[in-house]
C-alpha cells in the first residue's frame, strides 16, 4: 500500500514519527511518503501521489481536520489520525480537540484505555484504542558490554529535583529530560537524545526509573501521573533488556504483569527505598528485564499494531495447495490492544 505520513518534524530521523510510524510500515513493506504537516505541502503530495492512507500525528499549529478532510476526500485517500502516549520528555498529542478528530478523520486511534472509554459512546466505529509500542529494530545499534549506574527519565520539575538530591552518592546517574543543565546537581544529564542513542543509554543502565511527568506535560495531556499511560521510553528499556522502575497505576498493568515484568513505587519516599534494595539485588533485576524483553517482543512492536490497523485494507489469497505461494495477508494477525 501506499502510505502518506505527516507530522511536525516528520523529515527528522531518529524522531518519534520515524520510529513508531515510518519505519515500522517500511518494515511490513508498504511504500511510505512523508511530508510536513501544512496545507501546501499536503495538498502537493496527495495531488501527485494519491495515496491509499494518510496517517496524521496532530498538532495545534498549522492545519485544520476540516481541510484534511477536504484534501483527502479529492484524492480519495482514507485519513487516520494518530494520538501518540507519554514520551521521556516534552509532551504527547493534544486530546483538546478529540471530538472535532472525530468529526473529521475516516479513523482516530488514541493510545490510552481509559480515553478510549471517554470517548467511545461518541466515537463509535472511527475510534479505536492503540496501545504504545516499541519498533526494536531501530534499537539493535545498542550493544553495551557493561552495566553501570541508573538512568532517570523526566524534566527538572521540583519533585523531581528532589528525588535526584535523594539518589545522590547512591549510584552513578544519568537523567534524560529538560532542565537540568543548570541546577547543582552531581549529575549527568542529557537533554534529547535520538532512539539509537537513547537504547546504547539504556541498555547500558543497571536500572532505568520513571520519575514524575512535568505539570506542562499533564496539562497538554489533561491527565496527571496516575491517569497516564506507560511511557515509550519504559518500552524501549525493555527492549533493550532493562529493567524499568515506574510510577504504579492501571496503564502500567495494560503492558506488563506488574509482578514479573516491571519494578512499580508509589512515591518518592518509596521510590528512595526501593532503588538501594534493587542495587543489591542484580538477579532479581536481570529476571524482571529479561520478562520485560520477552513481553515486549512478543506483545507490543509497532510493526503488530500497524499489520492489525491496515489488515482490513490488505489483499487477501489463500495460499495454493500445489504451490509455494505465501499468502500476502498475514499468518498470524494481533489485535489492536
Amino acid at each position: 500500500m501506499r502510505i502518506l505520513v505527516s507530522g511536525n518534524g516528520a523529515n527528522v530521523l531518529g524522531n518519534y514519527l520515524q520510529n513508531e510510524v515510518v519505519e515500522p510500515l517500511r518494515f511490513l513493506g508498504h511504500e511510505v511518503l512523508v511530508t510536513e504537516l501544512t496545507e501546501t505541502k499536503l495538498r502537493k503530495t496527495l495531488h501527485k501521489f494519491s495515496p491509499d492512507i494518510l496517517v496524521v500525528i496532530p498538532s495545534n499549529k498549522g492545519i485544520t481536520g476540516a481541510r484534511i478532510r477536504a484534501l483527502t476526500v479529492e484524492s480519495e485517500t482514507v485519513a487516520i489520525c494518530l494520538h501518540t502516549g507519554c514520551r521521556y520528555s516534552g509532551t504527547s498529542t493534544s486530546l483538546n480537540d478529540l471530538e472535532e478528530d472525530l468529526r473529521e478523520y475516516d479513523l482516530v486511534f488514541v493510545p490510552e484505555e481509559h480515553v478510549y472509554e471517554e470517548y467511545k459512546n461518541i466515537g463509535g466505529y472511527r475510534l479505536s484504542l492503540l496501545k504504545p509500542s516499541v519498533h526494536p529494530p531501530s534499537l539493535v545499534s545498542a550493544v553495551v558490554s557493561e552495566r553501570r549506574g541508573i538512568v532517570c527519565v523526566g524534566d527538572a520539575d521540583p519533585i523531581n529535583v528532589e528525588m535526584m538530591l535523594a539518589l545522590q552518592g547512591i549510584e552513578e546517574v544519568t537523567v534524560l529530560g529538560e532542565g537540568w543543565e543548570d541546577l547543582p546537581l552531581d549529575i549527568n544529564y542529557e537533554v534529547s537524545l535520538p532512539i539509537a542513542e537513547r537504547g546504547t543509554l539504556f541498555a547500558g543502565a543497571k536500572i532505568v526509573v520513571e520519575l514524575a511527568p512535568s505539570l506542562t506535560q499533564q496539562s497538554v495531556t489533561r491527565r496527571s501521573h496516575s491517569e497516564m499511560g506507560i511511557s515509550s521510553f519504559v518500552l524501549e528499556a525493555a527492549a533493550v533488556c532493562t529493567a524499568s522502575v515506574v510510577f504504579e497505576r492501571p496503564g502500567i498493568a495494560e503492558h506488563f504483569d506488574i509482578e514479573n515484568d516491571v519494578f512499580v513505587y508509589r512515591g518518592n519516599d518509596d521510590l528512595g527505598q526501593l532503588l538501594p534494595m534493587l542495587l543489591a539485588s542484580s538477579n532479581d533485576v536481570e529476571m524482571v528485564a529479561h520478562n520485560a524483553w520477552h513481553r515486549v517482543h512478543s506483545d507490543h512492536t509497532w510493526s503488530q499494531r500497524w499489520q492489525s490497523i491496515l489488515e482490513p485494507w490488505l489483499p487477501r489469497y489463500e495460499s495454493d495447495p500445489e504451490e509455494d505461494v505465501l499468502k500476502l495477508k498475514a499468518r498470524q494477525s494481533v489485535a489492536v490492544n
